[in-house]
């Protein structure tokens, strides 16, 4: 732990946020986790909407990157402890997994979000699918539901088409054949005896019959590793990776793997001591690899992978018309909630959390109105130091580092703000996010409140 007895100003604060920044690299799932992105959702079709899922919620453009508008939790369906699984058909169509309170959530217009048709009903889905010809898959993992659900005529309705695995039975990963509709992949784990039993399937026929795939050539390391498909060829069905996460079993560090065939044998080709959190085929040719702190990998052949190129932490990584997306911290250093570049250098922010455009602007009675916008906006612009909001400055105050007094093991002790921890250190446009990782790796300690 770094110890520090002199003063921190808001300068120092952020260079002292930026090297720790650099070193937080967490996959766990729960509410108050440092504002970062998750994963980029794009629409089929339609470069100019996307969604950038964070641990704060959602992040919506419509006008490709111009302007990023925030959608809370509330508005979704869901909270506590977990990331939705989310997927876009061709007609800007969303679909969210949410609880079990509520299952599967879809929406048109992006302000009001309703419950899956009734063949669903509250089951809860942990993976939702969209493949290349427009039918939604939905992956129950209930303790008395593990089918799949299909909707033909984008989410109006679903039906049960087929049952793969067993009650209980987790999902981790759902994947369509880019190039082959009727070619899917399932992956998750079945608890037997407290161990993991994993599953891994291929359909050849959409989803109606399920064939179970050999998992005798991954190397796994107990109950901390999972099973997940990541990438399918967008030219062959039977070239596909996959990944075991945490492939130690108790620590970061995942290996990836590599079939020619289908899904019948498996050769690794990758091994990190970091989380992989991509793996992209090219439009052009070759294969790109992300690690969420130690750069991208390339490959030729798709089975070597080159030293490491430095990134930006890569938390997400996709492609669309010749463009990379890389979706990172949002945050200092970098300032880069979502990235792009054509090669895997030189990248561009079009989305830094300090310049969200404010909430998506709904009408009254939605959640997205009463909730996020009304209720949430302004603690969450304090969080995150979004600029050009001085409606929100009244209950954003600014904290200042004082000089003493100092602890006996030469911690200082800071005046925090009532209620939220959200705000701005010394008035810094990125003071927020300083904090916050001061104090989560106690570099500072929190005291007496002291209000400029």
């Amino acid at each position: 732990m770094i110890r520090s007895p002199r003063l921190l100003s808001s300068s120092l604060a952020l260079a002292a946020g930026a090297a720790v920044l650099a070193a937080v690299a967490s996959p766990a799932r729960a509410n108050g986790r440092f504002p970062q992105a998750i994963d980029l959702r794009l629409t089929p079709d339609d470069d100019q909407v996307m969604a950038l899922q964070a641990t704060f919620g959602l992040l919506l453009t419509q006008d490709g990157g111009d302007t990023w508008r925030w959608i809370c939790e509330d508005a979704v369906g869901f909270g506590g402890v977990y990331d939705p699984d989310y997927a876009f058909t061709s007609t800007g169509l969303l679909l969210a997994t949410t609880t079990s309170a509520f299952g599967l959530r879809l929406t048109r217009d992006y302000c009001s979000w309703s419950q899956a048709p009734a063949a669903l009903n509250n089951t809860f889905v942990s993976q939702v699918e969209v493949g290349p010809d427009g039918v939604i898959y939905a992956m129950a993992a209930d303790p008395v539901d593990s089918q799949l659900y299909v909707s033909t005529d984008d989410g109006a309705s679903f039906v049960a088409r087929s049952n793969p695995g067993a009650a209980g039975d987790w999902w981790e990963t759902l994947h369509v054949a880019p190039s082959d509709a009727s070619v899917l992949y399932l992956a998750g784990f079945r608890l037997v005896d407290g161990n993991k039993q994993y599953l891994l399937f291929r359909s050849d026929d959409a989803g109606a019959s399920w064939d179970p795939l050999p998992v005798t050539d991954f190397t796994f390391g107990g109950v901390g590793s999972d099973l997940q498909v990541v990438s399918i060829s967008p030219t062959d069905p039977d070239v596909l990776y996959a990944r075991v996460f945490h492939a130690n079993g108790t620590s970061i560090g995942d290996d990836l793997y590599r079939s020619a065939n289908g899904g019948q044998s498996w050769a690794r080709v990758f091994q990190s001591v970091d989380d992989v959190t991509a793996v992209v085929f090219r439009a052009a040719g070759g294969v790109v690899l992300a690690t969420r702190d130690n750069g991208l990998h390339t490959s030729t052949d798709g089975i070597t992978f080159g030293a490491a190129i430095e990134s930006p932490p890569a938390h997400c990584l996709r492609e669309r018309g010749g463009t990379l997306y890389l979706c990172s911290n949002g945050h200092i250093p970098h300032l880069m909630g979502v990235g792009t570049s054509a090669t895997t250098t030189g990248w561009q922010s079009i989305l830094a959390f300090t310049q969200i455009d404010g909430p998506l602007d709904c009408a009254a009675g939605t959640d997205q109105h009463e909730v996020c916008e009304v209720q949430r906006w302004c603690s969450m612009q304090c969080q995150l130091a979004v600029e050009g909001f001085p409606e929100c400055d009244e209950t954003c105050p600014v904290v200042t580092i004082d000089a003493g007094p100092t602890l006996p093991d030469g911690d200082i002790i800071i005046d925090p703000p009532p209620g939220d921890d959200c705000c701005n250190v010394g008035g810094g446009p990125h003071g927020a996010a300083a904090l916050s990782v001061l104090v989560a790796l106690g570099l500072v300690r929190r005291g007496r409140r002291r209000r400029r």
